[in-house]
């Protein structure tokens, strides 16, 4: 199982993944653009051994 936090901002995205075991597996960021939506698609994929295995959870920013 993946973990993926996404930490949701206005121009670039934090993201941190960790497996069952606590133990990180990638922290990267991305654009705030289709592109960078498909860099995040592409890379868990990537990582997942199984993609159905992940769960994310998306902090939004707190400036609404």
């Amino acid at each position: 199982m993946l973990y993926v936090g996404i930490d949701w901002a206005d121009t670039q995205h934090r993201v941190s993944v960790i497996d069952s075991q606590g133990c990180e597996k990638a922290n990267f960021s991305i654009p705030h653009t289709r592109e960078g939506l498909e860099q995040l698609k592409d890379k868990l994929l990537k990582l997942a051994q199984n993609p159905q295995s992940v769960a994310c959870i998306i902090k939004p920013s707190t400036d609404f």
